[in-house]
């Protein structure tokens, strides 16, 4: 009856360590997901169009960010922006590590703010540009 009792007690402890090395694999897989790299202020011509015609009355800034790896990471910071009085509308293109921001026309565009704000979602701004 004890070397049943040991048998099993092998065999859970076997499954317990397997689950766990799956887990670790889960893990490394998706620590190799590399992050957006938005170097440069190139914007697909399309999409800054429409965002441009969307809010022609707007002061348009293009934010080059580095650190987003998913739509949630993007979401976020949509919604963190969303949130500013001074910002009218957001686009985030999370392929291209760009994000297109409308202020309104009386607002003073804060680079500096802006990085924090991105920075407070785990996302660098590394640069802008206004239009």
């Amino acid at each position: 009856m004890k070397t049943i009792t040991h048998i099993l007690a092998i065999l859970v402890i076997v499954s317990v360590t397997e689950i766990i090395l799956a887990d670790q694999n889960d893990n490394l897989i998706s620590s190799n997901i590399r992050p957006v790299n938005g170097d440069g202020l190139k914007v697909e011509t399309k999409r800054l169009t429409r965002f441009v015609e969307k809010f022609p009355n707007s002061k348009i800034a293009i934010v080059s960010v580095q650190g987003m790896v998913c739509d949630f990471c993007a979401r976020g910071l949509e919604k963190t922006f969303k949130k500013n009085q001074n910002i009218e509308g957001v686009d985030i293109d999370l392929t291209k590590g760009k994000v297109l921001l409308a202020f309104n026309r009386s607002s003073r565009i804060d680079f500096d703010n802006i990085k924090n704000q991105t920075l407070a979602n785990g996302i660098n701004a590394v640069a802008l540009k206004l239009l």
